[in-house]
C-alpha cells in the first residue's frame, strides 16, 4: 500500500510539474501574440507620431 501512494505521489508529482510548463508556455506565446498585435497596430498608425511644429502665424494661441 505505502509502495502504491509513493508511487502515485510521484507521478502526481510530474504531472503537476507538466501542467506548470504547459502554463509557463501558454503565458509566453499569449504575450508574444499581444506584443505582435501591439507591433502591427504601431505600423497601421503609421509607425508613430511625430511632434508637429505650429507654424509662428497660426491663428490658434493656445495648443
Amino acid at each position: 500500500m505505502v509502495q502504491q501512494s509513493l508511487h502515485f505521489s510521484r507521478r502526481f508529482s510530474v504531472f503537476v510539474a507538466h501542467l506548470a510548463m504547459i502554463g509557463e508556455a501558454a503565458l509566453v506565446a499569449n504575450q508574444s501574440t499581444i506584443e505582435t498585435n501591439l507591433i502591427a497596430l504601431y505600423r497601421a498608425l503609421g509607425g508613430g507620431w511625430e511632434h508637429a511644429e505650429i507654424p509662428q502665424n497660426s491663428d490658434r494661441k493656445n495648443i
